[in-house]
């Protein structure tokens, strides 16, 4: 199930709001596959939908990527603004921004690693790389 997370936009995207997501998406998809980054591009566009958000940079700075670590490290600003990783964040970002990407997780607003265990009895949720993808407010419809 695939559905357009919001309404082409013919205007560029703000330089600060498309680096703050694609930095966001870029960390928080590390070591998955591609489609793995559209999902977690869904997720951020769900959750702003979902809290009726200000803007999608107010919901990425709620991801752990950008909590600092003990270190005083922000994962988020350590990683590289460089390389394939990043490009495809970036690329799928823009995407979200000109509203032209499309969900692959049924409107998930969580993940979950699958060695966790399966996601909450009866919701929705689709699997995507070593990730369960859901929303624990929805229910699976039953044929």
């Amino acid at each position: 199930m695939s559905a357009r997370l919001a309404p082409p936009s013919a205007s560029p995207p703000d330089r600060a709001t498309l680096d703050v997501l694609a930095r966001t998406i870029q960390v928080e998809a590390a070591f998955g596959p591609a489609r793995g980054f559209d999902a977690v591009g869904a997720v951020i566009v769900n959750r702003a939908k979902r809290a009726h958000a200000p803007s999608l940079e107010d919901v990425c700075r709620t991801f752990a990527c950008w909590m600092p670590r003990a270190d005083g490290a922000v994962p988020a600003l350590a990683a590289a603004k460089s390389g394939r990783s990043y490009e495809h964040a970036r690329r799928v970002a823009r995407q979200i921004l000109r509203g032209r990407h499309v969900d692959p997780t049924a409107g998930a607003v969580e993940w979950a690693d699958i060695e966790e265990g399966p996601p909450p009895r009866g919701c929705l949720r689709v699997r995507i790389g070593g990730r369960w993808y859901f929303d624990p407010q929805t229910e699976r419809r039953r044929k």
